[in-house]
């Protein structure tokens, strides 16, 4: 029996970001939460803010690439939004016992 841990199946945060794009994120690596638990430390402006937005929604199931750019449009609360309901999502998966 071969476990192969790149073909798992993943939860996903089903978010959209503009009338054409709806993303299914999957729960960040690593680094990306280190850098979110750090957040206060490391993200100094909004464009780093928007920065980290993009990297946690660039890994997605359909592998849709989104820069600071694709969602410059969003307001701060948007944004906000968005971290409170992904680290809501990173909480219940890490609480998932499969």
């Amino acid at each position: 029996m071969k476990l192969d841990l790149l073909n798992i199946s993943r939860p996903t945060l089903e978010v959209r970001i503009s009338e054409d794009t709806e993303l299914e994120i999957y729960p960040a690596s690593k680094r990306l939460v280190d850098r979110l638990v750090n957040a206060e430390e490391t993200l100094k402006t909004n464009d780093d803010l928007y920065e980290i937005c993009a990297e946690l929604m660039s890994h997605n199931k359909g592998n849709i690439q989104i820069s600071k750019n694709d969602i410059e449009h969003l307001d701060i609360y948007a944004i906000r939004t968005f971290l409170d309901e992904y680290g809501a999502f990173l909480r219940e998966v890490k609480k998932d016992p499969n």
